[in-house]
């Protein structure tokens, strides 16, 4: 059994696959899922399904970003009058 291998990058966005087409392209089922076979190797080839980073925006810059706005002034102003 030849195994397909995925194009990260299709022609056609994954959003507008059908689910059998979808079936074909990633060689999976949708009502069986992975073998354990295919999902070991999947997780060699492409690696764990996490995100890097360091955890994103800190609470008080988004905080600080919406204060800092001035529309936010300007709706605080008139809400006051």
């Amino acid at each position: 059994m030849v195994k397909k291998i995925i194009d990260l990058e299709p022609e056609v966005p994954y959003h507008t696959y059908t689910v059998v087409e979808t079936e074909a392209k990633l060689n999976a089922s949708a009502i069986e899922g992975l073998t354990t076979e295919d999902a070991v190797a999947r997780l060699h080839l492409h690696g764990t399904n996490e995100l890097k980073g360091n955890g994103g925006v800190k609470w008080y810059k988004v905080l600080w970003r919406q204060i800092a706005n001035p529309l936010v002034g300007v709706l605080l102003i008139a809400n006051v009058s």
